[in-house]
């Protein structure tokens, strides 16, 4: 019996109030959609796959930099990234520098993605480690949450011909 007061309250009250005020519906929807965008960047198979390409392209900064076009962007400090460069699954705009990158989302109520740093402490000569993290918010509400450590050869990249398939597949 509580059980269906609790429902019948839910439907008079709430449901109304969220269709006659169009913010609370968008903000109810948009919130929605937050938290699934949320639990699949930081599910282990999306983030693995986001950490290794990172690696590689932060890696092959200079190579990246000669092939900029409509999606590959060349500016004076790094490279931005859209669309098919992007791991599977993601939409935003990636920039790449030699010692890190991020992949940004979100937008005027809420930024979120990926913050990829170059570890410089446990690097070695043969060995790069990179720090990839969950980054959500702005100035000093923002988060970040460790996500994995990727250990790559120093000397890994791209190649030429990595970057045709890339192209290719636009």
């Amino acid at each position: 019996m509580k059980r269906i007061g609790i429902i019948v309250i839910v439907l008079c009250v709430f449901l109304p109030f969220l269709f006659l005020n169009p913010v609370s519906l968008f903000v109810t929807m948009y919130g929605g959609a937050l938290v699934s965008e949320k639990l699949y960047l930081c599910n282990p198979k999306t983030y693995t796959v986001v950490g290794e390409t990172l690696a590689l392209y932060c890696q092959s900064y200079e190579l990246l930099r000669s092939h900029g076009d409509g999606t590959v962007q060349v500016h004076s400090d790094c490279v931005t990234l859209h669309g098919a460069w992007l791991p599977k699954g993601l939409s935003g705009v990636g920039t790449i520098q030699p010692n890190g990158a991020s992949i940004g989302m979100g937008g005027v109520f809420h930024d979120y993605g990926y913050e990829f740093s170059l570890d410089t402490k446990a690097s070695t000569v043969l060995t790069n480690v990179w720090q990839l993290y969950y980054s959500a918010g702005k100035g000093k509400s923002k988060t970040d949450r460790h996500l994995l450590t990727i250990h790559l050869d120093s000397v890994r990249q791209l190649s030429a011909d990595d970057l045709r398939l890339m192209k290719a597949s636009e």
